[in-house]
């Protein structure tokens, strides 16, 4: 197990507007005016509201940012051909038994352990410690759904975050980060007040997790120090993907800037 430490600068660019605009919240309004139109990802009818407890005083009415659930919409009442499934599309079949294809631009299935193509569902949801999945991983209370990737989120204390993929992991926390406890809702967790005036969250997506780091108001921090832990992974300078096509990565790839 490898434990190394990577910066993410925020652009000095950001910073003055700050100062000089008054553009407090802009990363949140940003995130929110993009959220219903940005990758897609699949859940079942009757997702649950906001969980958790806000950190403090100052974290009163943050919400998560879900990303909106368009295939969910477009295959409802619809007659699925599951054997005709791919890894991007789906096929049906009308009451005259007319045949038609969606496909889509990102993955929207994966093959589960029987080796059928099972549907993606980023749904973040707490996880069951008597799973297999929760194996050695008691400090984690949240779970994606259904993927052949796993992102788990801790419930407490410092934010954590553990990426898995075919038997490799990721571990990592921001360094000097405040205790938070997470909101989750859909496919997002949101953890209020790391720092003064700043929030982390994630959104898991078909084939990525996605990272954000919020700023609510102007610091002066530009500049956040992430502690990162791999299990069959190494580490380089420049860039990280897990390779193959379609195949899960997180945003911000590790070494990046």
């Amino acid at each position: 197990m490898k434990s190394k430490t990577f910066k993410k600068t925020v652009s000095l660019i950001l910073a003055l507007l700050l100062v000089l605009g008054g553009f407090d919240g802009l990363a949140v309004s940003l995130i929110r005016n993009n959220a219903a139109g940005t990758g897609a990802y699949a859940s079942p009818a009757g997702s649950t509201g906001p969980t958790g407890r806000l950190s403090g005083p100052d974290e009163e009415g943050k919400t998560p940012h879900p990303t909106k659930d368009f295939v969910k919409d477009m295959v409802e009442g619809r007659k699925e051909l599951k054997e005709k499934r791919t890894q991007n599309s789906k096929t049906f079949m009308d009451n005259k038994g007319k045949k038609s294809q969606l496909i889509f631009a990102d993955r929207v299935h994966f093959k589960g352990q029987s080796g059928r193509w099972e549907d993606i569902d980023n749904t973040v949801t707490e996880l069951n410690q008597g799973s297999p999945r929760a194996a050695g991983m008691s400090a984690f209370k949240y779970i994606n759904s259904a993927n052949d990737y796993s992102a788990m989120f801790s419930g407490n204390g410092t934010p954590s975050v553990a990426f898995g993929y075919k038997g490799t992991r990721m571990t990592f926390s921001p360094e000097g980060a405040n205790d938070s406890i997470p909101l989750v809702e859909g496919n997002a967790v949101l953890y209020p007040g790391i720092f003064e005036g700043t929030d982390l969250e994630y959104r898991v997506l078909n084939s990525r997790l996605k990272e954000d780091i919020i700023l609510n108001k102007y610091t002066g921090k530009t500049s956040f120090a992430f502690s990162i832990k791999t299990e069959g992974l190494n580490l380089v300078q420049e860039g990280s993907v897990i390779p193959g096509p379609a195949q899960p990565v997180q945003d911000n790839p590790v070494g990046q800037q």
